[in-house]
């Protein structure tokens, strides 16, 4: 399997770095260092060259809906009209089987072996195709990961992106995607289809783990490099930030107080309750949840993968690891990547022995890249947003997952259906969040770091430290707003850009004024009890 993934797939330093070797096991840590930080330059200098730019043309194709579209006769006019072929080349047999079930990708995913006349040297003989979703194409979430994946492989190349992923043969998408969400154009569902390059079988995966120090330290390095080359980089019209748009509309405290009362009876219902501990905090989770995010919308900022499992990494054996699935894609602190994958794909254990060091790693790779150093993050700041990361994944993962589940239980739908309709992929989900006899899973994991990290007495230390700075400076001074128009500067760039001047995508209006409804009522509440208080919370609660 590793043969493969080696054979298909180039090491992530033979893509992302200038004339540099590629990383070695034997590798030292100054090596490293030196190779993220000429990735992060080299990735900022080819966004330049290719800033307007995308990577896709404009072409007169049919937007495949199903595996059954993708015919000798539609392969042999996209592959030539991508150079994939000779001009006069044809596709000639086309064999396919469905992949991805139970690994948590949400559109239909096909593996594409082809014969060819007139093929090139680099002609690919296999690719990964995908669609939308047959079902619930208009849920707002499905519409916006189509829109961030699309935009990611179309508007970077792998190393102007800076994040290692597939080559990505053909990207096409009609019918909705930057329409109104609301507009059902017709009745027509928007289209949506990618062909990208195969790089075999992830080598380790959720259910099983890792437990390799080199490749995890790989892992954290690619990390680091991918989160310092968009290190407060100014929003991106096409993605979620916390400051612009939807991002802004929903990182907000009542929104997760009130969804977060939602889930405490599906989390409550998970087998053998593995939130037991966590879920004895909820108490002081919904009265402090102020505290929490107002510390979780404190930047910088930067592009996050957003879905940083085992199932969505490929290693080589020459020191790489490269990414697919890029629909999560949202801008947020760089710790959430980080907490998501060491505190729910490995066993607490291994995490236990070894977080420290791999955090540790991450944050020397990170101050390798350009635009952050030790004085404006620390290591210690580091490791106190990793704890309160690690939080954040259980208000957003957690919470969204034992609802989706919990639904699925009291209805008999999924993967609580009887055994007769029931999908290998949906078998499948459910042993990666519920675990099995030989590990935890995702629950029992997440529940375990939470409790080893003390989550709950960072936020009680969190909320006496605001106490005291409130009783001994003025508001005005300790937070001072960001005037209007100040740069956020991206690393090793003139930092053009605010989050006042992206534009609003027509889906993200759509969904606020949904969204709005529910806010209203929610913050009439809150200003009522600011009111009451009379100043008694920061600026940056009040904020919420």
């Amino acid at each position: 399997m590793m043969r493969a993934v080696q054979k298909c797939m180039p090491s992530w330093f033979e893509r992302c770095l200038p004339s540099v070797t590629c990383a070695h096991p034997s590798a030292s840590d100054d090596e490293v260092y030196a190779q993220v930080a000429a990735a992060v330059a080299e990735s900022i200098a080819a966004a330049e060259r290719h800033s307007g730019k995308s990577t896709q043309g404009h072409l007169r194709l049919s937007v495949p809906e199903c595996v059954h579209d993708v015919t000798p006769k539609w392969l042999t006019a996209a592959m030539r009209l991508k150079g994939l072929i000779e001009p006069d080349g044809e596709v000639v047999a086309v064999q396919w089987v469905r992949i991805g079930e139970g690994l948590g990708i949400m559109a239909e995913c096909a593996l594409v072996t082809i014969e060819v006349k007139g093929a090139k040297p680099d002609t690919p003989r296999q690719f990964v195709v995908k669609f939308a979703p047959k079902a619930n194409i208009w849920d707002v979430h499905i519409r916006i990961g189509l829109r961030n994946e699309f935009h990611f492989y179309t508007d970077f190349t792998v190393k102007s992106g800076g994040l290692p992923h597939p080559l990505c043969y053909l990207a096409l998408a009609e019918h909705g995607l930057t329409e109104s969400l609301t507009e059902k154009l017709g009745g027509q569902k928007p289209a949506f289809f990618l062909m990208i390059e195969y790089l075999g079988d992830a080598p380790f995966s959720r259910i099983g783990g890792c437990a390799d120090m080199q490749r995890l330290r790989t892992l954290m390095a690619t990390l680091a490099t991918f989160h310092a080359r968009w290190w407060d980089h100014p929003p991106l019209e096409w993605t979620c930030h916390p400051e612009v748009g939807l991002g802004s509309m929903l990182f907000r405290s009542p929104y997760y107080k009130s969804v977060l009362k939602e889930a405490i009876p599906a989390l409550k219902a998970w087998p053998g309750n593995p939130y037991e501990k966590v879920l004895e905090w909820c108490p002081m989770l919904l009265k402090r949840m102020h505290t929490i995010v107002a510390h979780l919308r404190e930047g910088p900022y930067t592009l996050l993968h957003n879905d940083v499992h085992l199932d969505n990494i490929f290693f080589t054996d020459s020191g790489g690891c490269s990414f697919i699935d890029m629909s999560n894609m949202i801008f947020g602190n760089s710790l959430q990547d980080v907490a998501y994958f060491l505190a729910t794909n490995l066993t607490p254990e291994f995490r236990r022995a070894h977080e420290r060091e791999l955090v540790g790693h991450y944050h020397r790779c990170l101050l390798a890249g350009l635009g952050v150093t030790e004085e404006t993050f620390s290591f210690e700041q580091c490791w106190t947003e990793y704890r309160w990361q690690t939080l954040h994944v259980f208000l957003t993962f957690a919470v969204f997952t034992a609802r989706s589940f919990d639904q699925q239980r009291r209805t008999q739908t999924g993967s609580y259906s009887s055994p007769s309709v029931r999908t290998p992929g949906e078998i499948a989900q459910l042993r990666i969040y519920q675990g099995d006899r030989r590990n935890p899973g995702f629950n029992g994991r997440l529940a375990a770091a939470l409790v080893d990290l003390e989550c709950n007495k960072l936020i009680e230390e969190e909320h006496a430290r605001k106490r005291a700075q409130r009783s001994t400076f003025t508001l005005p001074t300790l937070f001072p707003p960001r005037p209007r128009g100040t740069p956020r500067g991206t690393p090793g760039s003139s930092g053009t850009g605010t989050p006042s001047s992206v534009k609003v995508q027509p889906e993200d209006l759509d969904l606020l004024n949904m969204v709005k409804q529910g806010l209203h009522g929610w913050k009439d509440d809150e200003d009522e009890a600011a009111a009451r208080k009379a100043g008694g919370r920061t600026l940056a609660e009040r904020a919420m």
